[in-house]
């Protein structure tokens, strides 16, 4: 399967890409040539992936999803002056 990349979105909230890029480029890669949705299609065709499926795996990736993030939420938080000995080995000279 050959799976190629392309950014549908813009590069910054500040980069409207439809200066540079036809609106119906964007959603022709969005809606037609979308690798993950085009995998999906392919291997409900073949009988190996059914929307109940898709569902189930969902439900359980949202729910260990939830979980994480009470778990994470429960952390103790780093004391501030933490914010840069835990970026770098040597904090940066500043000139």
């Amino acid at each position: 399967m050959l799976a190629l990349t392309y950014r549908a979105g813009h590069h910054s909230t500040s980069d409207g890409s439809t200066r540079y890029r036809q609106a119906d480029e964007i959603d022709w890669w969005r809606l037609e040539q979308d690798p993950v949705a085009s995998f999906g299609k392919w291997i409900k065709r073949k009988g190996w992936w059914s929307a109940e499926a898709e569902l189930g795996l969902r439900s359980s990736v949202r729910k260990q999803l939830s979980h994480a993030i009470q778990v994470a939420e429960k952390v103790e938080k780093p004391p501030l002056a933490d914010i840069f000995t835990d970026v770098n080995n040597v904090p940066p000279v500043q000139p």
